[in-house]
């Protein structure tokens, strides 16, 4: 005789989820998902994916503690609040004005997914925030900008001749596709342009992006380089 016992599944469900709570790895949480059928009920938990979010994400840069804006919510719409789809429609900077019925919101929700988001084609999530989670660590290594962020991130700048006394600059990259930099003054104005998946001020060599730990941005080339704040 077996006399082997889920003691999960003998716990309250608030007590294993407890349990599991000290699994700080989303790969170990992922693989209970596999032991049972509560096992996997228990390890998708919203809860669960909610803080790990928070853990990772509370030490990431150009990124918010809120669903993460990337995802396709196709499979999980019946499971948004309204309160959390226009969060979502707000980082997306996606106008729902005079949207009142969430019928409308989840139409908007599913029509505007950002441009280079992870391929999500065939996916059925089953958990908001695990769908965050996991979309959130593959735009982690997306090398292209938007526009929207390009200008609504903060730069700092320098030469890459200057000496190490030399303070980095503050740039900023306009909607309106003008740039500044403390380095000029007066009237003079400067013009950037995306040039492929590159950025480029005036007639410059391209800017090149590359992606840290700390999921902030680079953008550099053989004469200047920027890091976003």
């Amino acid at each position: 005789m077996d006399n082997r016992k889920d003691i999960l599944a003998a716990l309250p469900r608030e007590l294993s989820l407890k349990v599991l709570s000290y699994l700080r790895g989303p790969k170990t949480l992922c693989r209970c998902t596999a032991a049972s059928r509560t096992w996997n009920s228990l390890a998708n938990d919203e809860i669960l994916w909610k803080n790990l979010c928070f853990l990772r994400w509370g030490r990431q840069k150009h990124i918010s503690l809120q669903l993460h804006p990337r995802v396709d919510y196709t499979s999980l719409k019946s499971q948004l609040t309204v309160k959390e789809i226009k969060g979502i429609l707000t980082i997306r900077k996606v106008d729902f004005a005079g949207l009142f019925d969430k019928s409308e919101l989840i139409t908007k929700l599913l029509t505007s997914i950002p441009k280079h988001s992870p391929n999500q084609e065939g996916i059925q999530w089953r958990s908001k925030w695990k769908a965050s989670f996991i979309v959130g660590e593959l735009d982690s290594k997306r090398i292209i900008l938007t526009k929207d962020e390009l200008c609504g991130i903060n730069w700092s700048f320098r030469m890459k001749h200057w000496t190490e006394d030399i303070e980095n600059m503050s740039s900023k990259f306009n909607h309106d596709y003008t740039y500044e930099s403390d380095v000029f003054s007066g009237e003079h104005t400067m013009k950037w342009r995306f040039y492929a998946n590159d950025v480029q001020v005036e007639s410059y060599p391209e800017l090149k992006i590359s992606r840290n730990k700390d999921w902030s941005f680079t953008m550099q080339n053989q004469h200047a380089i920027f890091f976003s704040q």
